[in-house]
């Protein structure tokens, strides 16, 4: 019965990343470049959701007795790990372009899985880089082309304005929260 429940509860994970693969592919990916009806948007969300089994499959099927199962893990880990640049530099700085956030991830990306491949074996640590790990050595290389892209290719006057007024929400709402904090009360004794 144990394990009837943990396959049940993997099949929900799946259907539920499918679900959403589908559903990012329809609404944010081709949605944004071209606008869909609802029910075309259903038929791309389902077509989108048999690739990405049909791609999974084949993954599994090709790695199923890989002898470094674990290196592959460490290269899904080295290109998910990019993503931190554009949300966390997306929170904290107003510069920051979809350009730069792209460009970052893609180089980034690249970067980590060029250095991780050859040093699977110890973990992705880059050994003429003193051990440095190469999801990190990516990362910082991110950075920067999210930093030097979002510069020379900054936001039209619509965009920009747009986030000054998120900044500016997100600073109102928080000094609201913090002013509805209570002082803590001392004893008068």
């Amino acid at each position: 019965m144990a394990l009837v429940m943990v396959f049940a509860a993997g099949m929900g994970f799946v259907d539920g990343v499918t679900q959403a693969i589908g559903t990012q592919i329809a609404n944010d990916v081709v949605g944004v470049v071209r606008p869909l009806s609802d029910k075309q948007e259903l038929y791309l969300a389902k077509a989108a959701m048999a690739v990405a089994a049909l791609v999974a499959a084949v993954i599994a099927y090709l790695i199923y007795d890989s002898p470094n199962l674990t290196g592959v893990t460490q290269l899904a880990y080295q290109v998910i790990i990019q993503l931190a640049v554009p949300i966390f530099g997306g929170l904290i700085w107003r510069g920051g372009t979809k350009a730069g956030a792209i460009s970052g991830l893609l180089t980034g990306s690249a970067v980590a899985l060029v250095l991780t491949a050859p040093y699977m074996s110890v973990g992705g640590a880059v050994p003429w880089l003193e051990g440095f790990g190469s999801g990190l050595v990516g990362l910082i290389v991110n950075l920067i082309v999210y930093v030097v892209a979002s510069c020379i290719r900054p936001n039209d006057r619509a965009e920009a304005e747009r986030v000054a007024e998120l900044f500016t929400a997100a600073r109102a709402q928080g000094t609201a929260a913090s002013a509805r904090v209570p002082e803590p009360v001392s004893d008068p004794a």
